[in-house]
């Protein structure tokens, strides 16, 4: 039995063109193997949704405060009727742009932001809709990126459900993660893991002399949710002396510093701390 589209219009308010957009939003549903709900907030901000097995697509609208920007073309295509009234990009996501480098959407988490009025009357809905979902698709393709994210927002989840930070400050968190990872970094449901290294420790002889050794690359295991943290060398021998091979740590006076850190979620300045310690402790 072929897979049938899965479509849900949440709201009909200004879906002046849905006629145009519904076979497009039912090819996409069976291509990416998802239901998708729809809405046109009509130039307001929504909360980004982020659920298995769904796609949210939110018209005219952005992740964050509205931001005014004047959008007169999409692919090429003039846009009439006010839809030059658009929103700015987020910055909260990966933001999708036309070949004129026109930013015409943004994706964050499992939301789909269309920063103009598409779905509204007198527009070449269906056109501007096809060539959105086909940039789409290319971003909804790299799952590691897409989910690293995704999981890193929940990190921050509270148990009431609300997050402990709003999003702004969770997206610089990231993004200073990422730099410090030097892009090594992947983030999983209960973890964060980044690659370090090669390490070479550098540490003085008997004679005051500075010896440096290879020890190999580490990896530095974040249990957020724990506040706890392991270190796992990737290979058998030439081990550093207070890291072991079942993930245990001999942290000395850097306990505290790496403790505090995970605790208040600045990652970045944990992955700094274990560099430091695996090259000096």
């Amino acid at each position: 039995m072929s897979a049938q589209p899965n479509v849900v219009l949440e709201s009909s308010y200004e879906m002046d063109e849905w006629d145009q957009i519904r076979p497009v939003l039912e090819e996409y549903s069976i291509k990416l193997g998802v239901e998708i709900f729809v809405k046109n907030p009509h130039g307001g901000s929504s909360t980004p949704k982020n659920e298995e097995g769904k796609l949210f697509i939110y018209f005219w609208s952005c992740a964050e405060k509205y931001r005014h920007t004047v959008l007169d073309s999409a692919y090429g295509m003039r846009l009439k009727n006010g839809y030059a009234d658009a929103c700015e990009p987020s910055g909260l996501g990966t933001v999708i742009f036309d070949p004129d480098g026109v930013a015409v959407a943004e994706v964050v988490e499992g939301t789909l932001y269309v920063l103009f009025d598409l779905p509204h009357y007198d527009s070449p809905a269906r056109e501007l809709l096809q060539s959105i979902m086909e940039a789409f698709v290319q971003t909804y393709q790299k799952p590691k990126k897409y989910y690293s994210w995704k999981n890193f927002v929940e990190i921050f989840r509270r148990r009431d459900g609300l997050l402990e930070m709003n999003r702004t400050l969770i997206h610089q968190r990231y993004d200073d993660l990422k730099k410090a990872a030097k892009g090594n970094l992947k983030v999983e449901k209960d973890k964060i893991i980044v690659t370090l290294g090669p390490i070479i420790r550098t540490r003085e002889d008997d004679y005051g002399d500075l010896k440096h050794a290879n020890l190999g690359k580490y990896s530095l295991v974040i249990f957020p949710k724990k506040n706890e943290v392991e270190i796992y060398p990737s290979r058998k021998r030439d081990l550093h002396p207070h890291v072991f091979a079942n993930g245990d740590v001999c942290w000395g006076n850097a306990f505290d510093a790496m403790h505090t850190f995970v605790m208040k979620r600045e990652f970045d300045l944990a992955v700094q701390l274990a560099e430091i310690f695996l090259e000096a402790g």
